[in-house]
């Protein structure tokens, strides 16, 4: 599972003036109770969500994703 870093997406959210959940999930095009799963970590951002995220904010790809430890390790083994 992948998911939203963020702390990387709120600097660049706060930056651009928008510090509510509710202001990211509209401009993102999601509805807030997805965006509050995407902040909470129990589901994964879908690849237009992050697009749409990185050319809002101008975070990359790699800054907006992390993989769990846990995961990493399970794909090591």
């Amino acid at each position: 599972m992948v998911l939203l870093r963020t702390d990387r997406l709120l600097e660049s959210a706060e930056a651009a003036g928008h510090t509510l959940i509710s202001q990211i999930a509209q401009t993102a095009g999601v509805s807030e109770s997805t965006m509050r799963r995407l902040f909470k970590g129990s589901t994964s951002p879908s690849t237009a969500t992050l697009v749409v995220l990185r050319r809002v904010y101008g975070v990359s790809l790699d800054d907006l994703v992390h993989e769990p430890e846990s995961e990493k390790a399970e794909a090591a083994a």
